[in-house]
Order: structure tokens, then sequence, then C-alpha cells
């Protein structure tokens, strides 16, 4: 599931054992070159775009993983990822 950070603190009171994984750019320099290379949005959107990225970034730590999504390594990303969400699986949610 794809939230941001409002909806991830919705996620969390309403299902307090979700795991919350934050991606992220390595910088925020990389992420404000990648959102002006993707030119979907008008220059004064982007600077909105980018006030509200900074603002979600501060928040990364009310996630319990941060995974860091470098420029061409998606496929770390994603095993990151899923190395997250396996270890999750395989550990025991409570005691018997």
């Amino acid at each position: 599931m794809r939230l941001d950070v409002q909806g991830a603190a919705t996620v969390r009171r309403l299902v307090s054992e979700a795991v919350l994984i934050f991606l992220t750019a390595p910088s925020e320099e990389e992420l404000v070159a990648r959102l002006q290379a993707r030119k979907t949005e008008p220059p004064d959107a982007l600077q909105l775009r980018i006030a509200e990225s900074r603002q979600e970034m501060k928040r990364a730590t009310e996630f319990d993983y941060v995974v860091i999504n470098r420029q061409d390594c998606v496929d770390q990303a994603v095993a990151d990822v899923l190395a997250i969400v396996r270890a999750d699986i395989a550990a025991p949610t409570s005691a018997w």
C-alpha cells in the first residue's frame, strides 16, 4: 500500500502492528533534481511539491524502516523492501 506520511500515521493509529517503510532519495538535492527532471508539474506546483517533500522527510523517524532509493538502483530498493517484508512475516507477532 502506498501512503503519504499522514496516511501512514492513520494506519499506525488503526493497526499498531503495521510495518511502515519510508522510501526516499539519498538526499534532498537528489530528490529535487529528480522532480525537476520529470517535468511533470508547472514551476509553482513543483515548488509546492518540493516543500511538502521536505516536511515529509522530517517525519521519516515515525516509520519502522527507511529505504534509500538510489538513482538507477531500483532493484536494490525493491530487494530491501522485500527483505523487510520477509523478515516481518517470519518474526512472531505475539507470544503463545
